[in-house]
């Protein structure tokens, strides 16, 4: 859920920030204030029980409600309050509050009792907010990717399958995985705005047409989880389950971890956290059909397989798959995100520069070097990532990572796995 601090003040909720002493804990709390329920006084405010986690900033959920709500009444509306709010703001924190928001905090537990994040970076920095807000690009650079792709399907159909999966793998694989960056940075409404969330969603969808796959829709979704709850078990689904930690564990096995990737990431939204299909991926699915079905039926199934194993090559076995282990994998004791600064960066829309992207979600992905940039002094000493072929040979080799390489933490209560 995503509250900007107009909405909060329009809806009736007041929102609070503090950071606890030493910089060690930052929590956000909302305290409801519905007309209908006045009933709350201050000293019920100021005795209830807070959702803290140790450089962890989330909210509540159907699940962990506010404590102190004064009955079911209060309870439902608060409910019915939340998901107003989701379809009023779409994915992604708010401009006017994301710079409060930052899940990571820098080290997860810093052995010194310091932490790196300041809330007040664009307070010292504004010209930091001005980098939020829409990318007018994006949708050109998306459509021409997406183009490029209808002509290589056509390009691709009367070669040898020996021949379409190596152009797949060259070609297929740089622009699906620049496509898929695209619809991560879709995801946050910069496409065309938090004001157009359905703009938004559409063109994810327009967008996804040439991974072959449906995944625009789900994405967006699961997403959320993501950066309210990252690595809260049960909730973030890029968390690697108990199995996939004590039975990929060995070098040969780590490997197979690594190319049963999309399957094992795809299959934790069915028993770890899943959620009702909603009208917007059944769009999504009956559109990528359509279209799958049309590009089969003009130019055949070696068309397809260059489009889908563009996809998968590039979420399993490809310099590029890194990305998807590199940014929130300990390769550093006690960080759990940590950006890539290098040359992949030019075609995953700055998707590296993870940290960055934790901090403000919603700077377009090509501003996310003006962060750094900005404001040196809160990213250079920082451990970072120069290669993601680096990232993958250490994750095979190295007996300290793994799938259980991952901070794991709970969604209430503060304690850090």
């Amino acid at each position: 859920m995503v509250l900007t601090r107009q909405k909060c003040k329009d809806l009736g909720i007041k929102e609070d920030m503090q950071m606890a002493s030493g910089g060690k804990q930052a929590k956000m709390t909302f305290y409801y204030q519905s007309n209908e329920n006045a009933t709350k006084t201050k000293d019920k405010a100021e005795s209830k029980e807070n959702l803290i986690h140790e450089n962890l900033v989330t909210d509540w959920d159907a699940n962990n409600l506010p404590p102190w709500l004064p009955n079911n009444e209060g309870k439902n509306s608060f409910l019915n309050l939340a998901q107003e709010i989701e379809e009023a703001e779409g994915l992604g924190v708010s401009q006017d509050l994301s710079w409060y928001m930052n899940e990571t905090n820098r080290p997860v537990v810093d052995e010194e009792g310091s932490m790196c994040y300041e809330k007040d970076m664009p307070a010292k920095y504004p010209e930091i907010k001005k980098l939020m807000g829409p990318d007018p690009n994006l949708k050109w650079v998306v459509t021409l990717m997406v183009l490029t792709q209808v002509v290589a399907c056509y390009l691709v159909k009367d070669l040898p399958w020996k021949w379409v999966v190596f152009w797949a793998y060259a070609f297929g694989v740089c622009i699906n995985i620049s496509i898929m960056s695209a619809i991560h940075d879709i995801s946050h409404n910069v496409a065309f705005g938090n004001k157009k969330t359905k703009w938004n969603r559409f063109f994810g969808i327009f967008a996804n047409l040439p991974i072959g796959l449906p995944l625009a829709t789900s994405f967006k979704k699961y997403h959320v989880d993501h950066h309210s709850f990252l690595g809260v078990d049960g909730l973030d689904i890029g968390l690697p389950t108990e199995f996939e930690g004590r039975f990929f564990n060995t070098t040969l096995r780590k490997v197979f971890w690594i190319l049963l990737h999309p399957i094992l990431y795809m299959s934790r939204t069915f028993y770890i956290n899943p959620k009702p299909f909603s009208q917007m991926e059944l769009a999504n699915i009956a559109v990528q059909l359509a279209y799958d079905l049309l590009i089969y039926h003009l130019w055949g199934a070696k068309s397809i397989l260059y489009m889908v194993a563009g996809t998968v090559l590039a979420m399993c076995l490809h310099p590029t798959t890194g990305v998807f282990i590199a940014d929130h994998y300990m390769y550093a004791k006690g960080h759990d995100t940590i950006s890539y600064y290098g040359a992949l960066n030019w075609i995953t829309f700055n998707l590296g520069y993870h940290m960055e992207h934790h901090d403000f979600p919603s700077i377009p992905g090509s501003k996310l070097p003006l962060v750094k940039k900005i404001a040196p002094e809160y990213y250079d000493n920082l451990p970072y990532h120069s290669s993601w072929a680096l990232v993958l040979r250490d994750f095979v080799f190295k007996e300290t990572l793994g799938p259980f390489a991952h901070v794991k933490r709970t969604y209430k209560g503060g304690s850090t796995l």
